[in-house]
């Protein structure tokens, strides 16, 4: 029988390795481009949610716009630093350099996470 600590280990190795290849497939200036675009989001949409939950007197509204606003802008931020990363890597010509931007990634990743 497994010990619930065990199981806990192997879920994070998991998570930790699906990280590293994920940080791998995208490469550094993805990475790094997509992460600067996530706080980017969530800087702006804290500052847009008071102006948005102004739109409604309804407690739970309020909340719910306040939640979506951020989660929407974090969205749009990591979208846009993902595709100004992929236009950097894709410009990337020599192997060397396209392995080196991908171990970079992958260790960024696997700290991120």
């Amino acid at each position: 029988m497994l010990s619930s600590s065990l199981v806990v280990d192997a879920i994070i190795l998991l998570i930790l390795v699906f990280a590293l290849w994920g940080g791998w497939r995208q490469g550094a200036f993805t990475s790094l481009l997509s992460t600067v675009g996530v706080v980017a989001g969530l800087v702006v949409g804290a500052a847009a949610a008071p102006f948005v939950m102004r739109l409604t007197d309804s407690t739970a509204l309020r909340f719910l716009l306040a939640i979506g606003t951020v989660v929407l802008l974090i969205g749009v931020g990591n979208l846009i630093g993902a595709h100004l990363g992929h236009a950097i890597r894709d410009r990337i010509r020599f192997r060397s350099s396209r392995i080196l931007d991908s171990a970079i990634g992958a260790v960024f990743q696997g700290l991120a996470t």
